[in-house]
C-alpha cells in the first residue's frame, strides 16, 4: 500500500484514525467516504493537520479519488501559508512541495478538476514559478472547456504580475463565453476600475446590473463611481425615479431607452 502522507499529517493519522474508531465503537474500519467526510468537517474548522490525516486515510482505504487528493493538497497549502506567516520559509517550501504532489495527482486523475488546477497554480506562484503557474491554468481551461470563472482566474494571475493587456483580454473572454453571467461583468468592471479606466468600469458594472440587479457589490460600485445617482430619470423612459439606472448609449451599447432594468434597487 502506497503511503500518501508526510510530516505532521502522517503523525496525526497514526493518532486520529484509532481515536475515531474507538469513539465510534467500530469493529471495522470506516469507509473511504466516512474518512473523507470527517476530513471535510475538520478542514472547514481549519484543522488542516487533522483534516489531512483523514483525507490521507481515505486515500489509503480505497481507490484514489481526485477530491481527496485535492483537499489533502489544500491542507498542505494552508500549512505552507501558515509557516510562511511565521517566517519558517524552509518549512513553508516543504509543505508547498507536498501540496504540489497531491494537487498534481488530483489533476492527473481528473484533468477537468478546475479547483485542483487553480490550487496548483497558486502553489506554483508561492514557489515563484509564475510561468508554470500560468501554463497550468491555461492548460486546464483548454482541456476542461472555457468558463467565465476560469478566465477570470487567469486574468487575476496576469494582473497580479502586471501584465494588464493580457489580463484585460482574459476578463473580456470571461464575459464573452458567459454573457449572462453578472459576476463576470462585475469582475470586468472591477478590473477596469483598478487600472483607472472609469468609463469602461461604469459600462461593465451597468451591464452586470442589467443581467442581475442583485449581483453583489454592483450597486455600491456604481454609486461610488457616481454612475448610480438618486435623481429622477426622464419621464419618457417609463421607469420610476428610484429604480432606473441612467445609461449613456455611447459608452455601454444599450438601446435608446437610456435606462436599464426596472424593479427595486438593492441597497
Amino acid at each position: 500500500m502506497r503511503m500518501h502522507t508526510l510530516g505532521s499529517i502522517h503523525l496525526a493519522a497514526g493518532v486520529l484514525v484509532p481515536a475515531i474508531l474507538m469513539s465510534a465503537g467500530c469493529d471495522s474500519t470506516p469507509t473511504k467516504l466516512e474518512f473523507h467526510n470527517e476530513g471535510l468537517t475538520r478542514y472547514y474548522q481549519r484543522d488542516y493537520v487533522g483534516a489531512g490525516a483523514m483525507f490521507a486515510a481515505a486515500l489509503e482505504s480505497g481507490r484514489e479519488h481526485p477530491d481527496s487528493l485535492y483537499y489533502l493538497g489544500e491542507c498542505h497549502r494552508n500549512l505552507a501559508v501558515a509557516k510562511a506567516a511565521s517566517d519558517d520559509y524552509a518549512g513553508a517550501m516543504r509543505q508547498a512541495d507536498r501540496a504540489l504532489l497531491y494537487l498534481t495527482q488530483a489533476v492527473e486523475a481528473h484533468p477537468g478538476h478546475w479547483p485542483a488546477a487553480r490550487a496548483k497554480s497558486t502553489v506554483l506562484d508561492m514557489k515563484g514559478q509564475y510561468e508554470k503557474s500560468l501554463a497550468v491554468a491555461q492548460w486546464s481551461t483548454e482541456f476542461a472547456g472555457s468558463t467565465a470563472r476560469q478566465y477570470v482566474e487567469i486574468g487575476r494571475r496576469l494582473e497580479a504580475h502586471r501584465d494588464f493587456d493580457a489580463a484585460k483580454l482574459r476578463y473580456e473572454q470571461a464575459v464573452a463565453v458567459e454573457p449572462s453571467n453578472a459576476w463576470a461583468h462585475a469582475e470586468l468592471g472591477a478590473f477596469f476600475r483598478r487600472v483607472g479606466d472609469r468609463p469602461r468600469a461604469v459600462a461593465a458594472y451597468r451591464q452586470a446590473y442589467r443581467v442581475d440587479p442583485l449581483e453583489r457589490g454592483v450597486v455600491r460600485a456604481l454609486r461610488e463611481l457616481g454612475a448610480f445617482p438618486s435623481t429622477a430619470v426622464p419621464a419618457s423612459t417609463g421607469v420610476p425615479a428610484s429604480t432606473g439606472v441612467p445609461v449613456s448609449t455611447a459608452d455601454s451599447g444599450t438601446d435608446n431607452s437610456g435606462t436599464v432594468n426596472s424593479g427595486t434597487v438593492p441597497e
